[in-house]
This record gives C-alpha cells, sequence and structure tokens, in this order.
C-alpha cells in the first residue's frame, strides 16, 4: 500500500470528527501527527491486500459515558473485527477540563485473539475530574476505525461507601457536664464524620457536630447529669454515607457519681425465656444491681440486688421468646452509684430438650472381626435439624466432634456407630441437637462412657 493513500484516508476520518466536534480539534491534531508518522514509518508493511478498502468494526461496552471509576487500571469491554483481520487498537484517554492527554497506549492484536486492552489514570491528575477517551482500530490493510468518544466519566478514589466506624464510647469528664465521645475506624478516604445524638431512648437522632477526617472523639458541653444521652456516628466518602457505628450512651459514664462503674457487661440467650450475664467489677460498693428494660421502653426495672462481688446473674423471669431486651448493672457505695453500659439480647425462637437416655455399648462384628462403639439416645423436639456426636478420650472435659445425625427421625430414636474407638481406651460420649436455621442449640445430654476390650478376637467359637 502506498503511504500516502494511507494518509489520505486518515486525513479524511479526523476532518469528519473535528466537523462533528469542533471542541477536539487540538487532540485530533495531535492523533493525525502520531497515526501520519506511524503509517510513513511502516510503510503499511502488515497490508494483507492493496485492495481493502474497508475499516474494521469496533464496539466499547465499558466502562461507558456518564459513569463513575475508580482511578488505576481500568478495563475496557470492548469488540473488533475486520474481514482482513485486526493489526492493533490503539487507547487514548483525556482529562475533559483541559484536554490533557492521561493515557495513550498500543494493543497488538495477535491473529484473531482480542488483547486485554485498558487505560491507567495516575491519582493526582484524575481523582475528582472527569475524562473522556476513545479507541482507533487499525486492520491489516493499513484502515483505521475511530470508536464512539465516551464521556463525562468521573474518576473516583473508590467506587465504594466507607465502612462503619466502630467501638463508639462515652466517657464523662470528671466532675464536669462534658462528655467526650471517641470512636475508632479503618476506613480510607474518609471526607467527613457526622455525630448524631438522641435524648432519652423514645427520642429521635438529630446530627450535633460535623467532623473532618483524622477526628476520632470530639466533646459534648453543657449536658444534663440526669438525662441519659444515647450517640452514633457515621462517616462519608465522595460516594456517599457509611452504615452507623454502634450506638453508646452516658449511663454507663458514671450515674449520678464518680465511683468506677461495672464494664464489659455480655447477655447470652440461654433459650426462649432463659438468658445470662456476666460483666466485670471495677470497685467493692455496697451491692450491685441488675435491671432490664424490653425493648420500646424507656424505664429499667430492677430484677435483683446482688453481693458486690458477683459478676454473674441468670435472668429466668418473664422473657418471651424472641423478645429483645436491654440490661445494665448498677454498683451502689454509700450516697454514690454508676451503672454499667447496656447491653441487649434477642431470646431464641423456641427451646431443644436436652438428648436423653443416651447409652453406649460394644458392638462385635463378626464378619469383619472388629468391635465398635454404638451409640443409643432419644430426641422430645421435632425442631432438630442435626444432632452432633461428641467424643472425649480418658476425661470429660477434652470433646470433639466425631459425627454428625441429620434430620429429624420421625420416632424420635437416634443412632451412631462409632468404628474409630480404640481398643483399651476409656471413651466418654455426649450428644448435643440444634437447629442452625433458628440458631438453637440443645443443652447437652449426661455422659455415656464405655472402653472396647483390649483383647484380641477369637473366631473359632466366638469366645474371647
Amino acid at each position: 500500500m502506498n503511504p500516502a493513500s494511507t494518509l489520505s484516508i486518515i486525513r479524511g476520518q479526523i476532518v469528519n470528527i473535528i466537523r462533528t466536534n469542533m471542541k477536539q480539534y487540538l487532540l485530533f491534531s495531535i492523533l493525525f501527527l502520531g497515526v501520519s508518522g506511524l503509517a510513513l514509518f511502516s510503510g503499511c508493511a502488515d497490508s494483507v491486500s492493496t485492495s481493502d478498502k474497508v475499516a474494521p468494526s469496533v464496539s466499547v461496552y465499558s466502562p461507558l459515558s456518564d459513569t463513575i471509576i475508580a482511578y488505576g487500571k481500568t478495563n475496557i469491554s470492548y469488540d473488533v473485527s475486520d474481514d482482513q483481520g485486526v493489526g492493533y487498537i490503539d487507547v487514548y484517554a483525556y482529562r475533559s477540563s483541559d484536554n490533557e492527554l492521561l493515557y495513550g497506549a498500543r494493543f497488538t492484536v495477535s491473529g484473531t485473539t482480542k488483547p486485554t486492552i485498558y487505560f491507567n489514570l495516575d491519582s493526582a491528575k484524575s481523582v475528582g475530574k472527569y475524562i473522556y477517551y476513545f479507541l482507533i482500530v487499525a486492520d491489516k490493510g493499513g484502515n483505521l476505525k475511530y470508536s464512539d468518544t465516551l464521556k463525562n466519566i468521573y474518576v473516583a478514589r473508590t467506587l465504594t461507601v466507607p465502612p462503619a466506624p466502630y467501638n463508639l464510647s462515652v466517657t464523662r469528664l470528671l466532675n464536669s457536664r462534658t462528655l467526650n465521645i471517641s470512636w475508632s475506624d479503618s476506613a480510607q478516604y474518609v471526607t467527613q464524620y457526622s455525630l448524631e445524638r438522641r435524648i432519652g431512648y423514645n427520642g429521635s437522632f438529630v446530627v450535633i457536630q460535623t467532623l473532618s477526617s483524622g477526628y476520632f472523639n470530639t466533646n459534648d458541653s453543657n449536658v444534663d447529669t440526669n438525662v441519659t444521652y444515647y450517640y452514633r456516628i457515621r462517616s462519608r466518602n465522595e460516594m456517599g454515607y457509611s452504615d452507623y457505628s454502634n450506638e453508646a450512651n452516658s449511663s454507663g459514664t458514671g450515674g449520678s457519681g464518680n465511683i468506677p462503674a461495672p464494664t464489659n457487661l455480655v447477655v447470652i440467650a440461654l433459650g426462649a425465656t432463659v438468658d445470662s450475664l456476666i460483666w466485670k467489677n471495677n470497685t467493692s460498693g455496697n451491692f450491685i444491681q441488675v435491671e432490664r428494660r424490653p425493648d420500646g421502653y424507656d424505664t429499667f426495672t430492677a430484677l435483683a440486688k446482688l453481693s458486690p462481688t458477683v459478676t454473674y446473674y441468670v435472668d429466668a423471669s418473664g422473657l418471651s421468646a424472641q423478645g429483645k431486651y436491654y440490661y445494665r448493672v448498677k454498683v451502689f457505695s454509700g450516697n454514690d452509684s454508676a451503672w454499667s453500659n447496656e447491653a441487649s439480647v434477642t431470646m431464641l425462637a423456641f427451646d431443644i430438650p436436652a438428648p436423653t437416655s443416651l447409652k453406649a455399648t460394644v458392638v462385635t462384628d463378626t464378619v469383619k472381626n472388629t468391635k465398635y462403639v454404638h451409640l443409643y439416645w432419644k430426641e422430645t423436639s421435632n425442631q432438630i435439624e442435626y444432632t452432633d456426636i461428641e467424643r472425649s478420650a480418658v476425661t470429660t472435659t477434652n470433646y470433639a466432634v466425631i459425627g454428625q445425625f441429620d434430620g429429624y427421625n420421625i420416632s424420635k430414636t437416634y443412632t451412631f456407630d462409632d468404628t474409630t474407638a480404640v481398643k483399651g481406651v476409656a471413651y466418654y460420649y455426649r450428644v448435643r441437637a440444634r437447629s442452625d436455621t433458628y440458631g438453637v442449640n440443645s443443652p447437652y445430654s449426661d455422659a455415656a462412657s464405655v472402653a472396647i476390650p483390649s483383647s484380641k478376637l477369637k473366631t473359632g467359637l466366638g469366645k474371647k
């Protein structure tokens, strides 16, 4: 192919593009010079047919106009075709505000395999800016085809909102009407924090402060010492707001006094109507008071008064299946008092009673000339999805799951064969039923123990 003919074709294509979009005149002038030089240098050595005048076809599927991408490497989804074969694909990406070239590269096509093409944007030049890009496709005959120009593409630092802040806590400054609110955050690219406060349990959260990134605590001044304040916080970046952090409140910041409050209160549901509390005491007061309120109520009710050294409590009074409850414990010392943090629990949907009548026996398999342990037990619930079989060697403190009974047995009798038991070892067994759908576990059954005799099995008369 004559290089002059190639230049004539390219010149005509660029003129047509300039006529339709005069704003890109400078851009395409640069492209014309670059492509002209390439054509003159190559002399169209990769031509397949001097009579080929048909340009290749090209379609771009992503990223499309009016979308958002993150800086760095962005793969381009596209299709190209040509009856003579495609030689190469050029990619050009420009900043929209001043037409500065941000990326340009050539991707050579080998055979009929489409190469992975992309543009790679530097954060300093592209983040917070709009770009446009397009492709130039050359077939093996030297014919060129421009893709559509994909415009108005915003370049962000990230394509996701930040994760929520965590470890939100409230501390009352000593002998002060000021609360310090602190939190932790591991998110990148945060631009702002939004702190919200609610007065009392039934109030509404209202934004009270906005803080720049890099701040992880602030003060709430002139608070009423007789009011409980609830706080939550969330962050944002250019993609939007994170989820909220945990809630924290001022009820555990010294109450009406300054003695150290109990801390680390945790509540665990033991069933549909029983739960268990555990906490840490930080002072030796006169007594500990356990308080509870149902979800939707603002008032706590005293449940029990305990010795100041007690650090646990089991609540089995008036709880409802699937009900949600809040707890706090309060230490009293003279005329002073202080509340722990609040802790909540949602009760289980139902109870699964513990399996009963667990028995372990040694069975002889005369065909295989071996012995194994056969387990048998009973269940009383039709909510069972699985039963775990656990075994401990020698002691009753080191159980491990060795098998599972799958599903509910309509006869409510269950069996399991332990063929891995070793002769001469005393084993303890226990079983526990569960429903993974509802997150309910039964208590463990009573333990059953057995040992396979260490003497060898004699096959003659079936005697040991």
